[in-house]
């Protein structure tokens, strides 16, 4: 891994510049199953980037299950790629909740879903704990599976859409 595979040039996230070249360095074979590819603070150094966003493009990784990680040991290479579910022969929506403890929500899920069933659709369920890149992450990968709708519930008095959530309505 070397500072060349990061361009300042490109438009794209430098997070996603790094997450691009590990995958790139698993699928050449340079990094193999089981291998660890170094602690964040020498990833962050190799590819001249804060730990933050080290931490993001690992977090990003681990999530999609190209990595895993070992609290105190270190990030490794999976042994296993994780199947991507095929959902295009089901209608499928995606539900991502901020609180899946409150009350509302559960009253929210039971409706929903009761709807859905009726309409042929399927629920994945998904909670973000009220961490804003949390959401992100369920949400994209949702969007990574193929849902055929997402459902995104807020329990703020003063909600406005993130710039993340509004670029997904402004979409066609």
């Amino acid at each position: 891994m070397n500072k060349n595979a990061i361009n300042l040039n490109n438009p794209a996230p430098l997070y996603e510049q790094i997450l691009l070249d590990i995958k790139s360095k698993i699928e050449k074979g340079e990094l193999k199953p089981g291998e660890q590819i170094g602690s964040q603070i020498e990833l962050s150094t190799k590819y001249n980037v804060s730990l933050i966003t080290v931490k993001k493009a690992l977090s990003t990784l681990i999530t999609e299950g190209i990595l895993y990680s070992r609290i105190g040991r270190g990030t490794y290479v999976a042994e296993k790629p994780v199947k991507k579910f095929d959902l295009s022969n089901n209608k499928t929506i995606g539900l991502v909740l901020r609180d899946l403890k409150h009350p509302y929500f559960s009253m929210i899920v039971h409706s929903i879903e009761e709807k859905a069933y009726e309409m042929g659709f399927s629920i994945l369920l998904a909670g973000s704990s009220g961490d804003i890149e949390k959401e992100e992450n369920q949400i994209k990968r949702f969007r990574d599976l193929g849902v055929d709708g997402l459902i995104i519930a807020s329990l703020s008095y003063e909600y406005k859409a993130l710039d993340y959530i509004q670029a997904l309505h402004n979409e066609d």
